[in-house]
Parts: structure tokens; C-alpha cells; sequence
């Protein structure tokens, strides 16, 4: 017996009636009043279903407890249609996310940076053209790497490059594709495969609304999506 269960319940009405109304049941364990038990299991069902409701929807007024479609609906209060539920994405990863962006630093550098690292688990490169900081310059040795030196210009103000990487785990882990024959440690050559365990890519357009969410006002940024 649990709390709110109809035998719990059953027991609390039996036990509002007076006392002396109907026999007491004995240590034989059969009712002696069957007719009276059937009816109020009757309500005590009713008033159950009532009671784990009541405590389902206490749950969906927080976004540490709401589960289900209601965490949808908060996505969708707070974010519109720059947040949604990707494929397979459990309720605990999808309020982590829910809670991640709510307190997300945006129109920054370090905050777009951020965002899509948390979004893909790759450090996005950001280059700004009008940022001395980022360019190459004569005579020192900063940013001079072989293919890394970039040539900055002030006919780019307010303008920023970014390469984004898609997530590199997707599928279903350890297990091969077909065509492919990998042999390493703990990997799988069949599988019947379960939707549930497949990693959920993370689709282009969630990219460049990441990046859109998080730009400044004013300022024009392309984006250049590379694996």
C-alpha cells in the first residue's frame, strides 16, 4: 500500500465512518462486509486516479520536475522554435538544455562561441576581419601559423566569419555502418538496431539558428559548416 493508492484510500474512507455502522473485519482476513468494500473501492479508484493527476500537474509548474509534452511547452514559451526536442532526446537532456539557454550569455563573442559548443561539442573558429587581434601582423609572430595567418580589413566592420563543426558521434554507437568492417575493441559486426540508442545528430538549421540567436544587432555573420 502507497500513499494515494486505492487500497490507501479505500482504508482512509472506511476508516471517516462511524464506528459500530459495520463489522470490523477479523483475523481471517475475509471481509465481513463485502458489499461495503466494493463500494468504497469504487470511489477510492476514482479519488486515485484523481490524486496522481493532481500530483502530475504539481510536477509541470517547474522546470526542474516537468516532464513530458510540458517541457515542449516551456521550450516553446521561452524560445519559440530556436529550441525544440531533437529526436530521441530524453526529458533530463532536454530541460539541461531548456535551463542552459535560459541563463545563456548572448551578443558576445565568447557567448556565441559558447552556445555552439555546447550545441555541437566542437569549438566553433570565429574570425573577424576588422579585429586586429585576429589578423596576422608584420613583423611579430602572432596568428602566424602556416594556414592559420589571415589578412584582416576594415571593409568588413561589424562582420564575422564563423566555422561551425557538425557533432562528430552520430548513429548508433559501436556499431558499423553498412559497407564497413570495423574490427576494434568492442565493436559490433550486427546489430538489430534500437531507435532509442542511436545519437542524435544535430541538424544544419539548428546551427545557424544557434548562431542567429546569439549575434549582436547590426552585425552581419556567415557561417561556413564544415564535419
Amino acid at each position: 500500500m502507497a500513499i494515494g493508492d486505492q487500497s490507501d484510500i479505500a482504508a482512509r474512507l472506511r476508516g471517516y465512518l462511524p464506528q459500530g455502522w459495520f463489522p470490523v473485519a477479523g483475523l481471517s482476513g475475509t471481509d465481513p462486509a463485502p458489499v461495503l468494500a466494493t463500494v468504497l473501492n469504487g470511489f477510492a479508484l476514482v479519488l486515485s486516479a484523481c490524486y496522481g493527476l493532481l500530483n502530475y500537474v504539481r510536477l509541470q509548474t517547474r522546470i526542474q520536475t516537468a516532464t513530458d509534452g510540458f517541457l515542449d511547452l516551456i521550450a516553446r514559451d521561452f524560445f519559440g522554435t530556436q529550441l525544440t526536442r531533437q529526436t530521441n532526446q530524453t526529458d533530463a537532456s532536454f530541460r539541461t538544455a531548456i535551463l542552459w539557454n535560459l541563463l545563456l550569455t548572448r551578443v558576445t563573442r565568447a557567448g556565441l562561441i559558447a552556445i555552439l559548443q555546447n550545441l555541437t561539442g566542437r569549438a566553433p573558429i570565429v574570425f573577424e576581419p576588422a579585429r586586429p587581434m585576429d589578423v596576422f601582423c608584420l613583423g611579430t609572430t602572432q596568428n602566424a601559423g602556416l594556414g592559420v595567418a589571415r589578412l584582416g580589413s576594415y571593409a568588413m566592420p561589424g562582420q564575422i566569419l564563423v566555422t561551425a563543426f557538425r557533432p562528430l558521434a552520430q548513429g548508433i554507437p559501436y556499431v558499423a555502418g553498412l559497407g564497413t568492417s570495423y574490427a576494434g575493441l568492442s565493436a559490433s559486426y550486427f546489430a538489430l538496431p534500437d531507435p532509442a540508442s542511436a545519437v542524435t545528430p544535430i541538424p544544419d538549421s539548428a546551427i545557424y539558428a544557434a548562431v542567429d540567436g546569439a549575434r549582436a544587432a547590426g552585425t552581419l555573420d556567415w557561417v561556413s559548416l564544415q564535419s
